[in-house]
């Protein structure tokens, strides 16, 4: 069982550094949580297990023929969507940090400074709203035939896990 009130202090720690106390509501704090329990499982979930990836944050490259990746990198599935709505898998390159802390503050940078739109959506707490900012921000590919399907069925996810 997955304790979310364990990440929670560390969230908003991390949001706070580099957003303000101000910023960093609850409601904010909760939607960067169901990302992160959706994406990863908090990184509790194989492979990111260990890699204190919060977010299924790629390093921006594939694995090479052999299933490697650069360092502070690890290999793990991944799928692109195709026109017919099936998907396509890869092996990409997931960063992986040294800590929980870490990992939490990546995640919360990407989310909140390095991602403006997604940063002016989480104060609303409304998932399709994050949802469309995230894709919108090339956060997430999704699966579906439509873009609104993969948002829709992102926007689902995350309503899911912030319950």
């Amino acid at each position: 069982m997955i304790d979310a009130n364990k990440y929670a202090p560390t969230f908003r720690s991390a949001c706070a550094a580099l957003k303000g106390e101000a910023y960093c509501s609850p409601t904010v704090v909760q939607a960067l949580m169901a990302v992160s329990r959706h994406e990863t499982c908090f990184s509790d979930s194989k492979p990111f297990v260990g890699a204190h990836n919060y977010g299924a944050i790629q390093c921006g490259v594939v694995a090479d023929k052999a299933g490697k990746c650069p360092a502070n990198c690890i290999p793990a599935r991944d799928t692109s969507p195709t026109a017919t709505g099936a998907s396509i898998a890869y092996l990409g390159c997931f960063r992986a940090k040294p800590s929980a802390e870490e990992g939490i503050a990546d995640f919360v940078r990407l989310m909140t400074f390095q991602r403006p739109l997604i940063a002016e959506a989480l104060p609303s707490g409304d998932a399709r709203q994050i949802a469309w900012a995230m894709r919108r921000s090339y956060y997430f590919e999704g699966f579906g035939k439509t873009q609104e399907e993969r948002v829709e069925n992102y926007a689902t996810a995350i309503a899911k896990n912030a319950k």
